[in-house]
């Protein structure tokens, strides 16, 4: 099966199956989520597991193209004004055929998955998200997906700073949203963070200890990156960094025992650049045209206490493309002994 690929389940996700587990019933299909004596099992891509690859307009609408990462298939969708978007190209159901009565396999995510709360840029999309998290109903929802229904509709806006106590993963995708509250207290789960997009004017707070993975592009807030800082200075267990296009003008901040992975590219006003991070493996500065000053941190306060007294600084790989560093910056990482120089870097070699 493409995109399917078996693993051991961590114990995190020991707990989801148990709770799919528990809704296995012999009368529903653990797919569709359907009468096992109703037609054909048919489920839709699931829009969180999307990987965007580009999109293309002409006078025929707009066609967006991606990568379903439950199946694996790569789908053309076309948007064409007011008309509901039509696959054009791929497989019309991420699963197409027999119903199942037992539970499924770690890593099949072609199913409907009920603990995941999605929604299009479309009319009151506000009063849409408000309505689903009312009550109770919050306690359901793992996993948030709001994206834009084929373009970007700064006309319609939201604002999510609800409470969703179990709420682990948040995505939302080119979606003017004008406040952005994530805190232990409202959601105290949130793992994961997908952002891109954003407008420039956000009411940005995100204070989350939880957090391993951000991802976040075409962001440029109006604040320089205060509220950017003030999220990495909470997020000690951070594992992976990536962005794309943010742009801000403070000192951009690591500080995590587990974190393995930061990928900066294309950040064109950051200038100084500071980590501490005892188990990276790949750090990328690609694009950065202004960095004046990287600190590679030996110590830190009660973190370096948590590691083990034979611990190792681990070595990292270094992506330093089309990027431009101050000569005490490559100093630096020379220092550190952590990093090599990439042999082909040349300040001045941009390919763009």
């Amino acid at each position: 099966m493409a995109g399917y690929e078996w693993r051991r389940p961590t114990s995190e996700e020991r707990e989801t199956l148990d709770r799919r587990a528990k809704s296995v019933d012999g009368k529903t299909c653990q797919r569709c989520k359907k009468s096992l004596s109703s037609g054909k099992c048919q489920v839709p891509h699931p829009p969180h597991l999307k990987t965007d690859c580009g999109s293309f307009s002409d006078a025929n609408g707009r066609q967006e193209f991606s990568q379903c990462q439950a199946c694996g298939e790569s789908i053309t969708t076309l948007y064409k004004g007011k008309k509901p978007p039509v696959i054009v190209q791929g497989p019309k159901f991420c699963w197409n055929g027999k119903h199942r009565k037992m539970a499924l396999v770690w890593g099949d995510e072609r199913f409907v998955n009920n603990e995941v709360l999605s929604f299009k840029v479309t009319s009151k999309l506000q009063a849409k998200i408000d309505k689903a998290l009312s009550g109770d109903k919050q306690k359901d929802v793992r996993i948030l997906n709001i994206s834009s229904n084929g373009c970007y509709d700064e006309n319609i806006t939201a604002s999510v700073c609800h409470t969703m106590k179990n709420l682990t993963k948040v995505q939302l995708l080119q979606v003017n949203i004008k406040k952005l509250h994530l805190n232990k207290d409202i959601t105290p789960m949130v793992e994961e963070l997908e952002l891109e997009g954003l407008p420039d004017d956000c009411d940005f707070n995100i204070v989350l200890p939880t957090l391993k993975k951000v991802d976040i592009s075409y962001y440029h807030p109006t604040d320089g990156g205060d509220a950017i800082k003030k999220m990495l200075q909470t997020a000690k267990k951070l594992e992976t960094f990536r962005s794309y296009k943010l742009i801000i003008f403070i000192e951009l901040k690591f500080a995590s025992n587990d974190l393995e992975s930061i990928t900066v590219y294309r950040s064109d006003c950051l200038s100084k650049f500071s980590m501490w991070a005892p188990k990276l493996k790949h750090l990328s500065l690609r694009a950065c045209y202004d960095i004046n000053k990287i600190t590679i941190l030996k110590s830190f306060g009660q973190l370096s206490k948590k590691l083990p007294k034979d611990h190792k600084m681990s070595s990292f790989s270094l992506d330093l493309t089309n990027a431009v560093l101050s000569d005490r910056a490559i100093q630096s990482l020379r220092e550190s002994g952590r990093c090599e120089i990439p042999a082909n870097y040349n300040r001045f070699d941009m390919d763009f």
